[in-house]
């Protein structure tokens, strides 16, 4: 559309540039964490088991190095391998260049310069059913099996704002700057329903709260969700609001 090339631009909705950025590298990644794919896309050079073996190898390493990059060299990686990518209402489809996806698979192999890869050669197509769901002024891009969507920016700084307030107020309970937390709401003349369900986010799992003030929330995870009662136990908190906790918590 911006090249006016109307006529193979279809129709256009925008896009978060990070929700496809995010479901192109989970396709990308998956297939590189697939051995069967990996030597399938592999089989027509005839490479010995070996060969093979150091390919599906690095294919892991490349999955594991583009999912642990900075988005500025993820950008690049992924735009040296995609030819094009193209999003529909219930469908993403990913052209990747077969002769730049094999050379990183088999560089530094001495049976390589055998393998006369074609440079025009048919792209390597992956695919995905996605949704196009409207969600305020942008469209979400939702891909079932990959990362789940993030929560819009302006979601995430009320829900940060309402954590700080909690924060602070459980602050000034613990250090007996007030008294009772009818005091609180009487000092700085506050909405005490209001003030009553936003006060239990000081409770969060500590490691909730730093993906909140990171902003690192799923898009399901409003103010309005957190308004409600949860659970206090840190564990079932994960399974309440549907979140993973790190290895570690």
């Amino acid at each position: 559309m911006l090249q006016y090339k109307e006529g193979k631009g279809g129709s256009v909705l925008r896009i978060p540039a990070k929700e496809l950025e995010d479901t192109v590298l989970d396709l990308v990644c998956a297939l590189l964490n697939d051995p069967h794919r990996i030597i399938e896309l592999l089989s027509p050079y005839a490479l010995p088991a070996n060969a093979l073996d150091a390919a599906v190898e690095s294919a892991k390493a490349l999955g594991n190095d583009l999912s642990g990059t900075s988005i500025k060299k993820l950008v690049a990686e992924i735009q040296e391998l995609a030819k094009r990518v193209d999003v529909a209402k219930n469908k993403i489809r990913v052209e990747l260049s077969r002769e730049k996806l094999i050379a990183h698979l088999t560089a530094g192999l001495s049976d390589r310069r055998d393998m006369n890869i074609e440079t025009e050669s048919e792209p390597f197509i992956l695919s995905a059913e996605v949704t196009l769901k409207r969600s305020g002024i942008e469209a979400k891009l939702i891909y079932p099996e990959g990362t789940p969507a993030s929560a819009h920016s302006r979601s995430v700084k009320a829900l940060q704002r309402a954590l700080f307030k909690s924060l602070e107020w459980n602050q000034a309970m613990i250090t007996g700057e007030v008294a009772t937390f009818e005091e609180l709401i009487r000092r700085d003349d506050l909405n005490p329903r209001q003030t009553h369900r936003l006060r239990q986010l000081a409770f969060l799992a500590p490691e909730i709260i730093d993906r909140i003030a990171s902003g690192d929330i799923p898009e399901k995870l409003t103010l309005e969700r957190m308004k409600k009662d949860f659970p206090l136990d840190w564990k079932a908190q994960y399974h309440h609001f549907g979140l993973k906790p790190s290895q570690h918590t």
